[in-house]
């Protein structure tokens, strides 16, 4: 699959715009080489998404994702809400960002690494 989204690549991080994925389980965000980062944060402005990754590019497995301003910290969802900030650790070959029900819209997914 060819990337979705609109990549910004600023060196060390990697924003990418996603698209306006009409109906549930259509990709908003897909990036097939995620290799060089370790955290990812994510939000959307309007919808609900699910994050999927693989770690050999081919099979892909949903993944939980922490809200920081959570009141409970440490709790995972495997469904992000909107206007909610997300992030992940990890290492992973590819990922993907997926429209729950309508699909979000104005999807937002930074990669970033932490340490060397």
């Amino acid at each position: 699959m060819a990337i979705v989204g609109t990549p910004n690549d600023r060196g060390t991080t990697l924003e990418v715009i996603g698209v306006d994925a009409p109906g549930g389980g259509n990709p908003s965000i897909f990036l097939d080489d995620v290799e060089r980062f370790n955290e990812f944060t994510m939000w959307c402005a309007a919808g609900i998404f699910e994050v999927f990754a693989s770690l050999d590019g081919v099979t892909f497995a949903q993944i939980a994702l922490e809200n920081k301003h959570s009141t409970t910290p440490g709790t995972r969802f495997v469904t992000a809400s909107t206007g909610l900030i997300y992030y992940v650790f990890g290492n992973y070959r590819a990922m993907e960002l997926r429209g729950v029900l309508g699909g979000p819209s104005g999807a937002r997914l930074i990669c970033g690494k932490i340490g060397r």
